[in-house]
């Protein structure tokens, strides 16, 4: 039976769906929540700091007005690291690996590293950073985008 329902956002300013969960944040910082919460990844955010989320199949991150990510959920400590130093401008949550572009255009990522997805990127210029099931890509000002890790289906091709 498939059950397709509706959910009451009001004055939220977006909505990320991960593998089996979703989250909207609304213009007061809090974060709504959906869906399953297997390993904690749906839990309340109530914090009335958030900017943005980012979510995988297993964890979730926020990223606060404080320019600090928040993550929590996820099967591994790989998912749960926290960015603390106060200069994030935005975040991408990979499986098993979150990443965090800074004002300077370089990318900061943690956790696991299995495939290499774990980039460090100090060139500058990023205005773009997804991660996904085990690979994260790079998006350059110069409509280049640079990708590291799993390439079991041509997903961490570069292109320029």
């Amino acid at each position: 039976t498939m059950v397709i329902g509706w959910v009451l956002l009001g004055d939220a300013s977006a909505v990320e769906a991960g593998s089996h969960h979703a989250r909207a944040p609304h213009e007061n910082g809090i974060v709504q929540c959906w869906g399953s919460n297997s390993h904690g990844k749906s839990n309340p955010y109530t914090e009335a700091d958030a900017l943005a989320i980012s979510l995988d199949p297993f964890h979730t991150c926020v990223l606060k007005s404080s320019g600090n990510v928040e993550c929590y959920g996820g099967w591994s400590s790989w998912q749960r690291l926290n960015y603390t130093n106060g200069d994030a401008i935005a975040r991408a949550a990979g499986q098993d690996h979150s990443c965090v572009p800074i004002p300077n255009g370089n990318v900061l990522c943690f956790g696991a590293n299995t495939y290499g997805q774990r980039v460090t990127y100090e060139g500058g210029h990023t205005v773009g950073v997804p991660a996904g099931f085990y690979y994260t890509c790079i998006l350059l000002d110069m409509a280049i985008v640079n990708c590291e890790g799993l390439n079991n289906r041509g997903q961490s091709e570069d292109f320029y």
